[in-house]
Order: C-alpha cells, then structure tokens, then sequence
C-alpha cells in the first residue's frame, strides 16, 4: 500500500458516508472531465480507476470504477443549477436528464403528489421505453413478412426458370432467373434488418430525444404497468407448461377437459383485449385520415 494520498479530497468525501454522491461526482468530473459520448479511450478511465483504487486501498472498495463512473455521469448529466434537492440522487439517476425530470415532476404535481421517487420516474421512462420497443418490433414483424413474401416470389421465379429452360424459352429463362435474384436479395436485405432490430437491446438506456409532456405521464405509467402484467402473464403460463408437462400422462380427463376449457377462456379473454386495442387503434387511423 502506498502511503501517498493522490486523491485527499476522494478520501475525504467518501469517509462522510451517506449522501455523497453528488459531492464524488464534482470530484471526478474535476479530476477526469467530462464523459465521452464516443466512449473514446481519452484517459479519463484511468483517472477514474486510479480514485477507486486509492479507495479500495483505504478500506473504500464500495467505490468500484463501474459506479465511479455512474456518479460521474449522472453528475454531468445534472449541473449544480439543474439538481433538485427534495429528489434523491437514484431519481436522478433514472431520469437521465434535467429535461425529463422537470417534466415527471410537474405530471407528479398535477396528480397531487407530494414527491417524485425513482420508482415513479422509472415507471414514466419505461413507459417511453415501451413506445420505442413496441415501434422496433412492429418494424422488425413486417421486415420478416417482406423476407418470406420475397422468399416466395424467389421460388415462384425458381420454378419458372426451370419451366423456361425445359421450353428453351431462353428469354424468358433470363427474366426469372433476374426475378429469382433480385427476390433473394429483397428477402436477405429484409431478414437482415429484423435480426438487427431482434438483437437490438431490449432496455434502452440512452437518454430519450424529447421529454414527455406532463400530460402524458399517466399514459406513459399505464403502459408500463400493462407490459409488466403482460410479461408476468408470459411467464406464468411457461411456469405452468414446466410444472404440469411431466405429469401430463397421468392426468384424469376430467381434469384435462376443465383446464383446457380455463385456458381456453383465458386465451379469449386474451383475445378480446387484443381485438379491443386493435379496434380502437384502427378507428383512431381512421379518423387522423377523415380529419387529415
């Protein structure tokens, strides 16, 4: 261990204890400057490591270099003049930017709440992530409908090339074999691009372009809560295929024929509710048309 102290003020800030993030944050941003938004190796890694090492070495390994660098992002992130004292710095955190936070705060007002807490303003975000998720996956479903309509229009082509050949049609042979092509390539291009938005991380957790309105907070949280329903409903429903699969073949008929009829007025009621937002979805396109 070395005895001398690079980095007192580190020392010092962390031997506080509570509620000095905001205070470590200052500190790193003084000591390794501002992030990159490249992620360029521009040296300020290694400042920041050598702070959490010195740190580790003074009985502070809490400080890794992983949150080091969070405290020094969420510190640039928020200026001083851009902090809200009443909100912690974990609301903070999930907000992602000054922009949002004002905006989470005042729908929080207008709702009558006293306060805004990082479970809150984590709803609101997972609600505009939900948006740009649900867009992505409508993107990548109708590049995989493209894909195999081309992969079919390839085989259609195929069969009439061979169809030309077997007539010493060569023009025509030409012809499909150009169509063939040009179908295989339409169908790579599109199943690439559905692989790119399939792999793309399903969290996003770049600060969104444009803040909510106030008004929207409570649609953001509602949708939200309706993806998590529908995720745990997903989850359950495989829990219960596991638990129940390796006891199939000693179930009674009786019992197979009452939880085929619970599923299956479960899957309507599943069904119902699709039909409802789409219904509702389709009428709402047409009025934007009648009033466009």
């Amino acid at each position: 261990m070395s005895n001398e102290i690079k980095h007192p003020e580190a020392l010092a800030i962390a031997k506080r204890g509570n509620s000095v993030n905001w205070d470590m944050g200052d500190y790193l941003l003084k000591v390794a400057g501002k992030p990159s938004d490249s992620r360029a190796n521009n040296g300020s890694f290694k400042a920041i490591a050598e702070v959490a090492e010195e740190l580790t070495e003074n009985g502070y390994p809490q400080f890794s270099v992983p949150y080091m660098s969070q405290l020094r992002q969420v510190a640039h992130d928020f200026p001083a003049s851009n902090r809200v004292i009443s909100v912690s710095w974990t609301t903070h955190h999930e907000a992602g930017s000054p922009e949002v936070l004002d905006a989470v705060i005042e729908a929080a007002k207008a709702q009558g709440r006293k306060g805004v807490s990082k479970r809150f303003v984590k709803n609101v975000m997972d609600g505009m992530r939900a948006d740009l998720i649900a867009k992505r996956k409508g993107s990548e479903i109708k590049a995989r409908r493209i894909a195999d309509q081309a992969e079919k229009e390839r085989e259609k082509a195929a069969r009439d090339k061979e169809t030309a050949k077997r007539r010493q049609d060569e023009l025509a042979a030409k012809a499909a074999e150009k169509r063939e092509q040009e179908s295989a390539a339409k169908a790579e291009r599109h199943r690439g691009y559905a692989r790119k938005l399939h792999g793309a991380p399903k969290r996003d957790k770049t600060k969104m372009v444009k803040p909510p309105k106030p008004e929207e907070v409570p649609h953001l949280i509602a949708k939200t809560k309706f993806m998590r329903d529908s995720s745990e409903a997903k989850s359950l429903v495989r829990r219960m295929g596991r638990e129940i699969e390796p006891h199939i073949d000693e179930l009674s008929k009786a019992f197979i024929v009452g939880s085929v009829e619970e599923l299956l007025e479960i899957a309507e009621l599943f069904r119902k509710l699709a039909a409802k937002l789409n219904r509702n979805q389709i009428e709402k396109r047409a009025h934007l048309h009648a009033v466009g």
